[in-house]
């Protein structure tokens, strides 16, 4: 009887831990008000489906704009394969270092002063940025706005870091030698730039060291122009603020939880030119950030076919040779996606000139991958193309359920989408195609 009692006294002990311990973690998760930040998730199929296309039904896309098909089953949406799952890694790590460099004070815009300071020859070294107390907090709501105005896109850490260096360079000011500058000195050609320099070239002169003071010039983020059609109104306003209300903990862990969350389905992983692992790898005349699209769109297909990361920085140091890219007009996409075909022993159909709406549909249908130069959009007539400012490559990841082809475009703010076979034909430059299989 004793021995029963010990054994039913510790089942209930058990339970009683149990109850307790869940308790706590509801009474924790539910301590936080995020408001608006609390899923709104129904259950529905996210992402479209993907399944390929006969032949027999391609022109009927072009006709009606939809293509019907049979839904596989067997592939899961909600449970991203090795590869993905690594890129999300990698986003991660996106997010984190950005951040890390917010809490520790290192200024978003150093590089650019760096810049300034190469040009007087005082060594970015000896300059010491004194910041306001409470610092933290103002970066906390730039980051806060950056990642509303960025609708999250917090993988491609060039256009998080574009959009916080706009506010940052317009909320604040700048003290040296006894000097005020706004901070936007460091973005304008103004007769500001020389007084600017002088007097840090004055103050190095004297002491052999600068003390460069920052703080902030507006109470009010929301009141900066801002680029691009965005309005700051009032729901949007509301969601930063709801985010600058976070702690800092809270705050990282909600944007990794939305980039996870705001990931658009396509069967090739989404390389960005921007990431913070491969952006600042040199190429050509400047680095993947800004000249290396056709490497990236290159590493997206070549990941997908071997089922391995392979980074742009990989593709674009095996092709940084004239053969393959100019030095100061970018990449020879026809002469680069045929090198990149014969040395990873790749099928490729590569020419300059346009493919078809009914061409796009019949390839990728089949499970080819394309990639291709598209047109710039030309802001002084309000013409050109869709998917980037200039001249630029993309790669075409297949096809969904209802006939639109996967554009992942690798530009800085930039993401996956699906757009109709003729839109995506009727921006192609007529500099090159590539069709890749293996």
């Amino acid at each position: 009887m004793k021995k029963r009692l010990i054994i039913i006294g510790g089942i209930i002990l058990f339970i009683s831990i149990v109850n307790f311990a869940a308790a706590f973690y509801i009474m924790k998760s539910d301590n936080i008000n995020l408001g608006f930040l609390k899923s709104n998730q129904t259950g529905e199929e996210a992402v479209p489906a993907f399944a390929p296309i006969s032949p027999d039904t391609r022109n009927a896309a072009l006709n009606d704009g939809t293509v019907h098909y049979s839904f596989d089953d067997s592939y899961k949406y909600d449970e991203p394969d090795a590869l993905h799952l690594q890129e999300r890694q990698l986003n991660r790590y996106n997010i984190a270092r950005f951040l890390r460099e917010l809490k520790y004070g290192t200024d978003i815009n150093s590089y650019t002063l760096s810049q300034f300071l190469d040009r007087i020859d005082v060594p970015y070294s000896d300059i010491q940025i004194i910041n306001p107390a409470g610092s933290i907090n103002d970066r906390m709501k730039m980051l806060a706005m950056s990642a509303v105005y960025t609708d999250y896109d917090i993988d491609n850490i060039t256009h998080l870091e574009n959009y916080a260096r706009h506010l940052w360079a317009y909320t604040h000011y700048f003290v040296v030698n006894g000097n005020g500058y706004a901070a936007s000195v460091l973005t304008s050609n103004t007769q500001l730039v020389e007084g600017f320099c002088n007097d840090i070239a004055e103050e190095y002169k004297k002491t052999g060291s600068v003390r460069l003071h920052i703080n902030p010039i507006l109470e009010d983020y929301f009141d900066v122009d801002i680029p691009e059609n965005f309005v700051w109104d009032s729901e949007k306003r509301a969601e930063a603020s709801s985010l600058m209300s976070l702690s800092y903990s809270e705050l990282i862990n909600y944007l990794i939880y939305k980039s996870d969350e705001t990931v658009l389905y396509s069967p090739l992983p989404l390389y960005n030119q921007g990431s913070g692992t491969w952006c600042d790898t040199p190429f050509a005349a400047g680095t993947v950030r800004s000249d290396g699209c056709c490497p990236t769109s290159i590493a997206m297909v070549l990941s997908y076919i071997y089922d391995e990361r392979i980074t742009p920085d990989v593709v674009a140091a095996a092709y940084d040779y004239d053969e393959y890219r100019s030095y100061n007009n970018g990449s020879f996409g026809v002469s680069m996606c045929r090198g990149v075909a014969r040395d990873y022993g790749l099928n490729v159909i590569a020419d300059k000139g346009f493919l078809s709406a009914e061409d796009l549909v019949y390839y990728l249908g089949h499970g080819y991958k394309i990639v291709m130069s598209v047109k710039g959009f030309d802001r002084s007539t309000g013409t050109g193309g869709d998917y980037s400012g200039g001249y630029h490559y993309i790669t075409l990841a297949g096809l969904t359920s209802d006939g639109y082809v996967i554009v992942n475009n690798p530009g800085y703010a930039t993401d996956i989408t699906y757009d109709p076979p003729s839109k995506v034909a009727g921006n192609q430059s007529g500099k090159c195609y590539a069709i890749f299989s293996k």
